[in-house]
């Protein structure tokens, strides 16, 4: 099935007042690996950069958490990266970002990520209330 993201949420004011921000339990680890290697198994993201490709996957030694916005939000919704992203700067927590066709998944230090998941959950709630 092709996913364009014409499909999805478009309006800034309905994403953030349901982004439902969920918390995966393992730690990420962005890992460059070798480009004539296969993809590790596991792997949630792949990035072929210039330098060579990144893999973004479970490890017991990572140090970084994984936020997804439950929202189906489109790939043509102007303005909900820079939202969340504000709203996690604010608390002073690093986000690094990576878009599916559906949703947003959010990489933020390990050790703050019940900070960045309140952070979230209140900017929805705020959200919702105006």
């Amino acid at each position: 099935m092709k996913a364009t993201g014409t499909e999805s949420e478009q309006r800034l004011d309905v994403l953030v007042a349901t982004i439902s921000p969920r918390l995966f339990e393992e730690r990420y680890a962005f890992d460059r690996v070798d480009p004539t290697a296969p993809m590790p198994p596991g792997t949630f993201a792949w990035i072929m950069e210039d330098e060579g490709p990144t893999a973004v996957r479970p490890s017991d030694h990572g140090e970084w958490a994984r936020l997804t916005l439950e929202v189906q939000s489109s790939l043509f919704a102007v303005g909900l990266t820079g939202v969340f992203a504000m709203a996690l700067a604010h608390q002073g927590i690093s986000a690094n970002v990576i878009a599916g066709a559906l949703h947003d998944h959010i990489f933020v230090p390990w050790g703050r990520r019940q900070e960045a998941l309140a952070a979230l959950v209140a900017l929805s709630a705020e959200g919702a209330a105006a």
